[in-house]
C-alpha cells in the first residue's frame, strides 16, 4: 500500500538526522466538539491507594467507548492515557513501562467499537516522599481530542517502608569511591522515532562525605560494544554531559542529557554511570528503556510553494520568514495566551491589517479563541491575531507560559523575536501560537548542536539545519494547512529566544554561514547524518530502497576504523565530522567530503 503523506514525511524527518519532541502533541477539544467521549468503570473506593514508598503497583481501569468513533491501539488517532491536571507533567508515580514522561498506558485491545469497553493498566511506582497524593490521569484520541468523560483521579497514600540495615552502604564501600542516589528523572521512558532526539533532567544526590568537584554521565565500558546506538550530537567524548560543582555532602546536581533513538526497533535500554571527578559514583547508575519505532526510511517530494519556485530560481533571495508551531493553546494555559514584550510597544492586528490594540512596552494582552471567534481582551474578530512589535525582531514573552512549572523542565522557554500568532485550525481542531521570525534568528533558537562541541562542526550542522528549513519553508509539507512550516518540537528542537542566549558560539557559527544553504545541481540536497561509522559510510542503495542520490556515497571515515556502526549509516557520521573539525578542516570540506559533488550555494544575505 502506498505511504500517506503524513507518513512519508515522517519518514523524511528521520531521515535527515534531525530533532523532534518527545511530548505527545495532544490537543484540547472545544466545548462545541463533543464527539470523543467515554465511561470509567472505576469504583470510588478503587480510586482511594495505599502504597509504600518505592512499592510498585498496577491498577486496571476499563472505560466504556460512548462515542460515535471506534477507539485504536494504534495508528491515526489512537486512544491512550495521559497525565493531566495539568497536562504534560511529570508524575512522581511514572513507571519504567510508561511510552513517556507524560503518556501513562495505551489500550490493551486493538480496537474498542462505539458501545464496547476498552482497558488500561496503570502501573505506578510510588516515590520516596511520604504524603498523600493526587494523581488525575485522562484519555486522549492522539493529535485529535482529550476524551469527555475519560479523566480519573486517585488519591494515594504513600507510607513508609521499613528500614532495610543491610542496604545501607558500609564504611569500606564508602571510602572505596563516591556514592549517590538518583532522586527523581524528568522521564522513566522515552518512545522516540528511529534517529529522533530525547531529552531527561536527572537530580543526583551527593550521599558521601566528599564534595564533588565534576559530575559526569556516561556509559558504562559495556555500552560501548552495543551494537544500538544512543548518541547525540551534544556528547562530549565518551560522557554524554558534564555539570561542574562543587557539589557537597547531600547536594543534589541537577543535569539534563540528551539522546537518539537508534534505529533498531523494539524497547532499547540505555545504561547511565554517573562519575564524580571521574569516578563511578556508587549506587546512583540507572536504566532508561527507549521504545524505538519507524527505523528507516523514504523521502517525500513534497511540491515547491510559488515562493519556493521563485527562490529556487533566483541566484539570491530576500532571507526567508520561517513560521514555528511553537505552542498549542490548551488547558495548559487556561485556553489562553497572555503576551507582552519588555524591550518593545506591540502592536495586535488580524492577519489583514485591523489594528485592535498596542500594548506599551511592559505591558500585557489576553487573547483565546473561543467559540469560533478570537478574543483580544474584551475585543472579539473572527480572523486570526498577530503581536507584532514595533521595534523589529524584539523579544516577546508568554507571559502565562513558563515550562519549568508545566513540563518541569530546566528553562522556562517563553520567550521569542519578532512575532506571535494565534491560529485556530480546523482540520485538527487546535489552537496554536506561531512564531513568524527572520531565518537566521530562528536558527539561534534551535538546540541541534551542542554549544561546546568545535566551532567548524558547527558550522557544519548550522548548515544543514538551515538546509532543512529552507526546504520546507519552499515546499507545502506538512504543516501546510496549520499555517506554519515546522514543528518546534517534532521537526527541529526549537527553544526560541532562550536557547539564543544561552548558546553565544553557536550564534557565531551562524552568522558566520549566514544564507549558506547545501545544494546539488542548483536545487536544495538531503543531507542525513547519523552517529558513528565503523570506518566507511554507506551509499543510500545500501540501506534504504530505491535509486538513491548522486551524492550520498560511501567514503572512508579513518577515525571511525575498528569501531561499531551507530546509526543508519547513511551520508555523514558525525564522529567523523567531528575528527576532521578538530583536525582543522573546514566546514565547508567537511560537507563535501561526506556529500559528493554539492555546492554550499549563499542564498540571501
Amino acid at each position: 500500500m502506498r505511504k500517506t503523506v503524513w507518513g512519508r514525511l515522517a519518514a523524511f524527518f528521520v531521515l535527515i538526522g534531525l530533532t523532534f519532541t518527545v511530548a505527545p502533541l495532544v490537543p484540547t477539544a472545544h466545548a462545541a466538539v463533543n464527539y470523543w467521549t467515554a465511561t470509567s468503570s472505576l469504583a470510588a473506593n478503587a480510586s482511594t491507594l495505599t502504597m509504600v514508598a518505592g512499592e510498585k503497583k498496577s491498577v486496571t481501569v476499563t472505560f466504556k467507548n460512548t462515542s460515535a468513533f471506534t477507539w485504536k491501539k494504534a495508528g491515526d488517532r489512537y486512544v491512550s492515557l495521559y497525565t493531566q491536571g495539568p497536562k504534560y507533567r511529570t508524575s512522581v508515580f511514572q513507571a519504567p513501562s510508561w511510552p513517556s514522561a507524560s503518556q501513562v498506558a495505551k489500550l490493551k485491545e486493538v480496537s474498542v467499537k462505539p458501545g464496547a469497553s476498552g482497558t488500561v493498566v496503570i502501573d505506578l511506582v510510588a516515590p520516596m516522599k511520604i504524603g498523600t497524593y493526587n494523581e488525575t490521569f485522562a484519555l486522549a484520541a492522539q493529535d485529535t481530542a482529550w476524551l469527555t468523560g475519560g479523566q480519573i483521579t486517585f488519591n494515594i497514600k504513600v507510607v513508609a517502608k521499613k528500614a532495610d540495615v543491610s542496604a545501607a552502604p558500609t564504611p569500606a564501600s564508602i571510602a572505596a569511591g563516591p556514592t549517590g542516589t538518583i532522586l527523581a528523572k524528568s522521564a522513566s521512558q522515552l518512545s522516540l522515532v528511529a534517529g529522533q532526539s530525547g531529552m531527561v533532567t536527572v537530580a543526583l544526590k551527593n550521599t558521601g562525605a566528599k564534595a564533588w568537584s565534576k559530575v559526569s554521565l556516561s556509559l558504562p565500558s559495556a555500552m560501548a560494544a552495543s551494537s544500538s546506538s544512543f548518541r547525540h550530537l551534544s556528547w562530549l567524548g565518551d560522557d554524554m554531559v558534564v555539570a561542574n560543582g562543587p557539589f557537597g555532602k547531600n547536594a543534589v546536581a541537577e543535569i539534563t542529557f540528551f539522546v537518539t533513538a537508534p534505529d533498531i526497533n523494539g524497547v532499547q535500554n540505555l545504561t547511565v554511570t554517573p562519575r564524580a571527578d571521574g569516578e563511578p559514583i556508587l549506587g546512583a547508575e540507572f536504566t532508561l528503556p527507549i521504545e524505538v519505532t519507524g527505523g528507516a526510511a523514504d523521502v517525500v517530494d513534497a511540491p515547491l510553494t510559488p515562493e519556493g519556485a521563485v527562490a529556487q530560481a533566483a541566484e539570491m533571495i530576500p532571507e526567508p520568514s520561517m513560521r514555528v508551531g511553537v505552542l498549542i493553546v490548551d488547558e495548559e494555559t487556561n485556553n489562553e495566551v497572555v503576551i507582552g514584550s519588555d524591550e518593545s510597544a506591540v502592536d495586535v492586528v488580524t492577519v489583514s491589517g485591523t489594528v485592535l490594540a498596542t500594548i506599551p512596552v511592559g505591558g500585557k494582552l489576553r487573547a483565546a479563541y473561543e467559540g469560533g471567534t478570537y478574543s483580544v481582551g474584551a475585543q472579539t474578530v473572527s480572523e486570526p491575531v498577530r503581536f507584532v512589535p514595533q521595534i523589529p525582531n524584539a523579544v516577546l514573552t508568554i507571559r502565562n507560559f513558563d515550562r519549568r512549572l508545566t513540563r518541569d523542565t530546566s528553562f522556562a522557554n517563553n520567550t521569542f523575536r519578532n512575532v506571535l500568532e494565534l491560529r485556530y485550525n480546523q482540520p485538527n481542531d487546535r489552537t496554536w501560537l506561531i512564531n513568524e521570525l527572520p531565518m537566521e534568528f530562528y536558527l539561534r533558537g534551535s538546540a541541534e548542536v551542542s554549544d561546546l562541541s568545535p566551532v567548524e562542526l558547527q558550522k557544519t550542522m548550522m548548515a544543514a539545519a538551515r538546509t532543512y528549513a529552507f526546504y520546507h519553508w519552499a515546499h507545502a509539507s506538512k504543516h501546510a494547512d496549520e499555517g506554519y512550516q515546522v514543528d518546534a518540537y517534532r521537526d527541529q528542537v526549537y527553544w526560541g529566544y532562550g536557547q539564543e542566549e544561552r548558546t553565544p558560539h553557536l550564534t557565531a557559527a551562524i552568522e558566520a554561514t549566514r544564507g549558506v544553504i547545501v545544494t546539488y545541481n542548483g536545487e536544495t540536497a538531503i543531507t542525513p547524518y547519523f552517529s558513528r561509522s565503523d570506518g566507511r559510510t554507506r551509499a543510500w542503495s545500501e540501506v534504504w530502497a530505491g535509486a538513491g542520490y548522486a551524492w550520498i556515497k560511501s567514503v572512508p571515515v579513518p577515525c571511525d576504523v575498528g569501531k561499531t556502526l551507530w546509526g543508519h549509516g547513511i551520508g555523514m557520521s558525525a564522529s567523523g565530522a567531528t575528527c576532521m573539525a578538530r583536525d582543522g578542516q573546514l566546514y565547508d570540506q567537511i560537507l563535501k567530503y561526506f556529500y559528493q559533488g554539492i555546492e554550499l550555494t549563499k542564498k540571501w544575505n
